[in-house]
C-alpha cells in the first residue's frame, strides 16, 4: 500500500513498524505488549523499482525493515 501510494500520489510515506504479543495467549483478558521499531523513510527510489516489478520491490522494502 505504501509504495502504491507512493506511485499513485507522488507522496513521502514512512512506515512504523510495531509488534504485539501476548503474556499469555491461552487466558481471554491477558496482559498485552505492543512494541514500536524505528520509522523508516521509504526511499523514492524503490518506487522505480516498484513500477517495473512490485514483488521486487515489496521484497526489497521488507528487508530494509
Amino acid at each position: 500500500m505504501a509504495l502504491g501510494a507512493m506511485d499513485k500520489y507522488n507522496i513521502p510515506v514512512k512506515i512504523v513498524p510495531c509488534g504485539f504479543n501476548y503474556y499469555n495467549p491461552q487466558k481471554f483478558r491477558s496482559k498485552a505488549i505492543l512494541e514500536f521499531g524505528p520509522v523508516y523513510d521509504i526511499p523514492f527510489s524503490l518506487v522505480e523499482i516498484y513500477r517495473q516489478d512490485k514483488k521486487k520491490a515489496i521484497s526489497i522494502l521488507l528487508e530494509n525493515l
